[in-house]
């Protein structure tokens, strides 16, 4: 059988006297005379000497998924961590990226198996594959369809783990030089602050992110008044808004440095109901 797969060509039947089978019976096709004498034995790419003629994307479709379900016999998870350009060259079907696909292995997958996965799912993506436009569509793929998180989830549990378990962590090497964040920011633009999320990186706190954030706090999240501010701040609205952290760090424990590191001047303790009430 092997022989019969490596070596087999028109010539073999003209050499042997035989080439009017193919003339008169199957119109010159050679598969045609296999079939008829092992019927549904054999696929056509299974014979080495096949013509790129053969090749559309339909004959192609159907050779990639009898190479995964019926060669191969590989589970979805063994595809995903297994599958590489290497597959199809070791099982005679290289040509299928070569004439149909311009050796996209994606490209053939796609095409076998439409809109089922996407690039990113596969153990082998090349490096060159992630620009900031491929990036996004993973970020928001691996947010809102694999995990499925909810904004308050998304908040809270994401760090550099979350790509990595998911065969991500590329994303962050190669486009965002390791920052969740601009990784976030990129999938979804302005729409989150880096201070949101649950873990901030302790490095990320100067004076100058500390201003901003607190006067993100201040005017959008809280929307206070500047009475309201002058009467409800306490170190717990920095706690239960996720600043808890940003006051610990660079102004040790103190709302009012905070408060007057983001509007310099402008107040001073003694403006505030909680220091008021103190004194």
């Amino acid at each position: 059988e092997e022989e019969l797969l490596k070596k087999l060509s028109t010539k073999t039947f003209y050499d042997n006297g035989l080439g009017e089978i193919l003339n008169a019976t199957f119109t010159k096709s050679l598969y045609a005379a296999i079939n008829n004498a092992y019927p549904e034995k054999y696929k056509p790419w299974q014979f080495a000497n096949v013509p790129n003629s053969y090749w559309t994307k339909e004959t192609a479709a159907e050779a990639t998924r009898w190479l995964i379900e019926e060669k191969l016999k590989w589970s979805e998870e063994e595809l995903l961590k297994k599958l590489s350009t290497k597959t199809f060259y070791d099982n005679g079907l290289g040509e299928i990226l070569n004439a149909t696909f311009t050796k996209s292995l994606y490209a053939a997958i796609n095409n076998a198996y439409p809109e089922k996965y996407k690039p990113w799912q596969f153990a082998n993506v090349p490096n060159s594959y992630w620009t900031k436009e491929t990036a996004a569509e993973a970020t928001r793929w691996l947010i809102e369809e694999k995990l499925k998180w909810s904004e308050e989830e998304l908040l809270k549990k994401l760090s550099t783990k979350t790509f990595y378990d998911n065969g991500l962590g590329e994303i962050l090497n190669a486009t965002f030089t390791k920052s969740l964040y601009a990784a976030i920011n990129n999938a979804y633009p302005e729409k989150y602050k880096p201070w949101q999320f649950a873990n901030v990186p302790n490095s990320y706190w100067t004076k100058e992110t500390a201003a901003e954030a607190t006067r993100w706090l201040i005017e959008e999240k809280l929307k206070w008044s500047e009475e309201e501010l002058l009467k409800k701040l306490s170190t717990k609205t920095f706690y239960d808004n996720g600043l808890g952290e940003m006051l610990n760090a660079i102004f040790t424990k103190s709302p009012y440095a905070a408060i007057n590191n983001a509007y310099p001047g402008k107040y001073v303790k003694s403006d505030f109901y909680g220091y008021r009430s103190k004194v």
